[in-house]
């Protein structure tokens, strides 16, 4: 015994309201999730993911937020369980500057070299050489951009 398509079409819509995915709503009635997606567009009806849904809002605000202050894609994406890529669709979408590979190693750097400086009290003529820095301005550069406070005379 078939349902008919007014019938299937119904529970599709209320299975949408209910902001199921594409994908889940395409398991429970056993249709692709591009079917669905068909249905839907064909009786006039939102597909964009999670329409009108507002609970990922702040969830989405934190995740930039997070981005700009310096936290990497990778932990962002498990600290949020969400896939890497998502990530960074989430982050263009809200027009975020990505930083590059470059930018991502100087930050790492930036970090070895605070904590060198602070808690193993290198020199800054010994950090310029274990980070093959050009010259120990930059160094200093990266304790002042960073808000630390130099020690003696170093």
């Amino acid at each position: 015994m078939s349902i008919s398509k007014a019938e299937r079409l119904t529970e599709i819509v209320s299975l949408r309201k209910q902001d199921l995915s594409l994908a889940e709503i395409g398991k429970r009635v056993g249709l692709t999730r591009e079917r669905i997606r068909q249905i839907l567009d064909y009786n006039g009806i939102d597909t964009s993911v999670h329409a009108g849904k507002n609970s990922n809002d702040a969830r989405n605000k934190s995740i930039v937020s997070d981005y700009v202050n310096e936290m990497s894609a990778k932990d962002l994406s498990q600290k949020y369980n969400l896939k890497e890529q998502s990530i960074y669709q989430l982050l263009r979408k809200a027009n975020v500057a990505l930083r590059t590979r470059r930018s991502i190693d100087k930050i790492e750097i930036d970090q070895k070299v605070i904590k060198d400086y602070l808690d193993n009290l290198i020199t800054v003529k010994q950090i310029v050489i274990r980070y093959k820095l050009s010259n120990p301005n930059e160094v200093y550069r990266i304790l002042k951009r960073n808000k630390v406070k130099l020690r003696g005379r170093d």
